[in-house]
């Protein structure tokens, strides 16, 4: 089975033709990505750092990272689904329960809005990586 990072690596290439540069530990994603590259051309797209409890939720394709604390290595986690009624969003992910994934998620984790923020119900969650609006073709 694959890491975290290479499970997102290979997620972000196929569904969306990007990749990423390299990191020790899926927490340095934080801190050491600043772009995405798109393969078909080399375009760098900017991601940006929103941290957990911002005014907008994640979208599809969004990095859920996970501090260092988790596993001294941290975490990541592909968004799939994102569910503002129900108050869900779906990930698809390697190494966190070792579950089968069905169709496009592994598990769903809790979104509550309060006081105009969004926030995952997570434990060791930093935030998610964003691409910021950019044409991918």
């Amino acid at each position: 089975k694959a890491q975290c990072v290479e499970h997102a690596r290979c997620w972000l290439h196929g569904k969306m033709g990007l990749v990423f540069g390299d990191v020790d530990i899926a927490a340095n994603i934080w801190d050491k990505i600043k772009f995405y590259t798109h393969i078909s051309d080399g375009r760098q797209l900017p991601v940006s750092n929103i941290l957990n409890g911002a005014p907008q939720p994640p979208k599809i394709g969004d990095l859920l990272i996970y501090g260092q604390e988790f596993f001294s290595t941290g975490h990541v986690a592909v968004t799939t689904g994102v569910d503002l009624q129900a108050g869900l969003i779906s990930v698809s992910e390697q190494n966190y329960y070792n579950q089968v994934q069905a169709h496009d998620h592994v598990r769903r984790i809790p979104l509550i809005k309060n006081a105009d923020c969004y926030w995952l119900l997570d434990g060791y969650l930093i935030g998610w990586k964003q691409m910021q609006d950019a044409t991918i073709d």
